[in-house]
């Protein structure tokens, strides 16, 4: 495997990639192959490819119109990290209200 081998599966990552930023957005209208094409900047043989695979993934999905959006995979990461950040957080605010409480400083002693 050389070198040549490794450039071209970046360069199909990054394909599948930037099909996957470009649906980002109409999760709920779709996009058209050919709009997808347009957004970025490849041929449709390429991006139908790239669409298969995705779609094997959970990354697309094809609508009965024919049209495509994201998949659930990457809405489910996307929940995810809502989720995570809710809990940081909450972690942060009962770190600051622990340290931003009033201190109870017993003088008798």
């Amino acid at each position: 495997m050389g070198s040549a081998d490794t450039d071209d599966t970046s360069a199909n990552v990054l394909r599948h990639l930037a099909i996957v930023m470009a649906l980002a957005g109409n999760e709920f209208d779709g996009m058209r192959n050919a709009d997808l094409c347009k957004a970025v900047g490849l041929p449709s043989d390429k991006v139908s490819r790239a669409l298969k695979t995705l779609i094997a993934a959970g990354w697309a999905e094809r609508l009965d119109n024919g049209l495509y959006r994201l998949g659930k995979a990457p809405v489910q990461i996307s929940v995810a990290f809502g989720a995570a950040s809710a809990r940081a957080r909450q972690r942060v605010d009962e770190t600051i209200q622990r340290y931003t409480a009033p201190l109870a400083i017993n003088a008798t002693h």
